[in-house]
């Protein structure tokens, strides 16, 4: 896990952007507790800010790419 100081923004603001496990959760159409799943069981990258779980979306981005060519989830749920 890393920490960082960067500025936290929302679906939408851009590639370089933080989100929240809800919006995570939305963007892919599951609940929050698949993304602590994720996270905690296929190393999902995230950051802790301001002790709050964040994600990178171009992190995010890249790592369902990875899923989607047979990575870890993929794998799990065969």
């Amino acid at each position: 896990m890393r920490t960082t100081q960067h500025n936290v923004g929302g679906v939408g603001s851009g590639n370089g952007d933080y989100l929240s496990r809800k919006e995570v959760a939305m963007k892919f159409h599951v609940t929050e507790r698949t993304i602590d799943n994720w996270r905690q069981k296929f190393q999902m990258p995230h950051y802790r800010i301001g002790g709050r779980i964040r994600f990178l979306s171009s992190e995010v981005e890249a790592w369902m790419k990875t899923l989607r060519r047979g990575g870890p989830l993929a794998i799990a749920n065969s």
